[in-house]
């Protein structure tokens, strides 16, 4: 099948690189990297990957500047490594839940890079990023790196807390803000724009993922094959209208 290795010149035609593109679409990178054999630019960028409290201070940053002024007169953000762009999405997409815990367990909120850092961390434990021991010690370490002690301090007991509270914790992630990472006053506009069934569709809907858009080169026999393999993995997908499998 005539799929494209990132940084290769050329198709994949090693069926150990096809199976490792496979698995990564279906989300299951530890058997993609214990079964492909990679090309060595590739495997070595992986070994060099730097640790995850530094890709997080990296996503806060990248969070901090999402939200400054700069980025609402349209100035576009460097781009990111891959890694620490899903750690600035996801901590995005968590930002209502942890305004919600903030709001529960903290009388004064800390700064906004703190806030940024929680937000990342809070994704990463809701999904399962690492082991839970492990996101909050780099989280620890991240907070550490900022230079102030209390902020360890404060990162390792929320984080703790939120961790040893199962019910507490649950309930954060039903309410409306986290559920639909939208403030109350936004909410409230649809609301009273939309009705609330229609609002609730509306704010139920962004919190759906996009549709992956794949391109693969190849004859039609390759390209059937192909989808029949992601088919088989769970993964829902059909044609466009240029051919390209979504």
């Amino acid at each position: 099948v005539s799929l494209v290795w990132p940084g290769f010149n050329g198709p994949v035609a090693n069926a150990n690189q096809q199976r490792f593109l496979l698995e990564v679409l279906a989300g299951q990178w530890d058997r993609a990297l214990t079964a492909a054999q990679m090309p060595k630019h590739v495997s070595g960028a992986i070994k060099q990957s730097p640790p995850l409290w530094q890709q997080m201070l990296q996503a806060v940053d990248a969070i901090v500047e999402n939200q400054s002024d700069q980025a609402k007169l349209g100035v576009m953000a460097p781009r990111l490594p891959p890694a620490v762009e899903d750690l600035r999405y996801a901590g995005l997409r968590a930002w209502g839940l942890t305004q919600v815990r903030l709001k529960r367990l903290v009388k004064r909120p800390p700064d906004q890079r703190l806030v940024a850092l929680l937000s990342v961390a809070f994704s990463c434990l809701h999904r399962s990023y690492r082991a839970d021991p492990i996101v909050v010690d780099q989280a620890v370490q991240a907070a550490r790196a900022l230079g102030r002690e209390p902020a360890v301090r404060f990162t390792n007991g929320l984080l703790r807390r939120v961790l040893s509270d199962s019910v507490a914790s649950a309930a954060d992630l039903a309410h409306p803000m986290a559920r639909f990472n939208a403030p109350d006053w936004w909410r409230e506009k649809l609301v009273q724009e939309w009705g609330a069934d229609q609002a609730t569709k509306v704010l139920a809907e962004g919190q759906g993922r996009a549709p992956f858009c794949l391109r693969l080169l190849g004859g039609a026999t390759e390209q059937a094959q192909t989808l029949l393999g992601l088919q088989s993995m769970g993964l829902e997908v059909c044609l466009d209208e240029h051919d390209e499998a979504r």
